[in-house]
């Protein structure tokens, strides 16, 4: 059975390598070799599939099967695919069937790593104008994806036990298509003096 497979293009490829059937006697007829897809979490030919991002090159002389696929995970789902190879001499029929599994690597295989933080701290007087934090995806976190897995999210919170949503009469997380602002807002009431921690994540 081929080893788990991750959309990582052919580094390395997922490959079933047939162990041949025995003709008796040997040396008179040729096994013809055959391959279905006969199970999956989605209805795909993935013997034969070639659509520019995922190839299954069947070779019917050796039984032989290669898959390959970069950045498909939304065409070709990911879950365990069952094949049926056949095998036929004249009028003889033998089958075999192997699984393959395809893994979604943006589940457990990447790694987010903070890059810099843009935030600085802060100590403003109660009733003091709006301030404004800036930042930018890009140059706060990376990823070491393969493949495409989305858009990284980025979640204020506050940075206690339970990641307490952020009160929107103090704080606001301003998103646009050219800028990304934090911003501290103005407030006279005195119930909002204290001191706030705020923690962020990145997740997929």
């Amino acid at each position: 059975m081929p080893a788990d497979y991750l959309y990582t293009g052919n580094s390395p490829s997922a490959s079933f390598t047939m162990n041949p059937f025995l003709v008796d006697p040997p040396g008179y007829c040729t096994i013809l070799y055959s391959c279905q897809t006969i199970a999956g979490p989605v209805a795909l030919d993935l013997c034969a599939i070639n659509d520019g991002l995922s190839l299954g090159t069947f070779d019917a002389a050796t039984g032989n099967f290669v898959f390959e696929s970069f950045d498909n995970k939304d065409v070709v789902l990911p879950g365990t695919y069952t094949f049926t190879i056949t095998a036929t001499v004249g009028s003889t029929v033998e089958t075999i069937d192997f699984d393959l599994v395809l893994v979604n690597p943006c589940i457990a295989d990447v790694t987010l790593t903070e890059i810099a933080s843009p935030f600085i701290d802060e100590v403003e007087d109660l009733g003091a104008p709006e301030t404004l934090q800036t930042w930018d995806l890009s140059t706060m976190v990376s990823s070491d994806a393969v493949v495409d897995c989305g858009p990284i999210v980025i979640d204020f919170y506050l940075n206690d036990a339970t990641e307490t949503p952020l009160d929107p009469l103090i704080f606001s997380d301003r998103r646009a298509a050219t800028s990304n602002d934090f911003a501290r807002l103005l407030t006279v009431d005195y119930a909002h003096v204290g001191v706030y921690d705020i923690g962020y994540t990145f997740s997929l």
